[in-house]
């Protein structure tokens, strides 16, 4: 489950940041709705990908589920 999790927010992330790539540098004619939705979407994948790679809120719990009681 967690390399799903994985790939998806890393599709998100890279789809994101190429689309904003591509109409901020190479597109000819953009709209504001398109840029906010490239960086809404880079914003999920990014938050995403931190929240389950770079600060881990379970690490606490599964230590936890360790302990064994006398």
């Amino acid at each position: 489950m967690r390399t799903i999790s994985f790939v998806l927010a890393l599709c998100l992330t890279f789809f994101g940041s190429f689309a904003l790539i591509y109409l901020l540098l190479f597109a000819d004619g953009w709209r504001a709705w398109m840029v906010t939705g490239a960086g809404l979407v880079l914003t999920i994948g990014a938050v995403w990908l931190y929240s389950d790679y770079f600060f881990d809120a379970t690490q606490s719990s599964n230590e936890a589920r360790d302990i064994e009681l006398p």
